[in-house]
């Protein structure tokens, strides 16, 4: 499965700073089964993608975003185990 998440305070702030970020909106994260039968959970780093913007203000943003994407994933990951149990 393929998420297309947007978060408009987080989308909002970013648009003020370069229009250009655009482009990488919204955030994408793909949900797939291993072949060993497990879930895997991804998601693009905002820090990664906007680095080619070159913005202070941006890195700032981009940063609060990957650190909430990364919650999301532990959270998922940890629910995951917790049911195998």
């Amino acid at each position: 499965m393929i998420f297309r998440a947007c978060n408009p305070p987080y989308a909002y702030r970013p648009l003020q700073t370069n229009l250009d970020v655009g482009l990488f909106l919204p955030c994408n994260a793909i949900v797939y089964e291993t072949d060993s039968r497990k879930v895997a959970v991804s998601a693009f780093n905002p820090m990664a993608a906007l680095e080619v913007l070159e913005s202070e203000e941006l890195a700032k943003i981009s940063k609060e975003v990957s650190e909430k994407l990364q919650r999301v994933i532990d959270k998922v990951g940890k629910g995951k185990q917790q049911k195998d149990v």
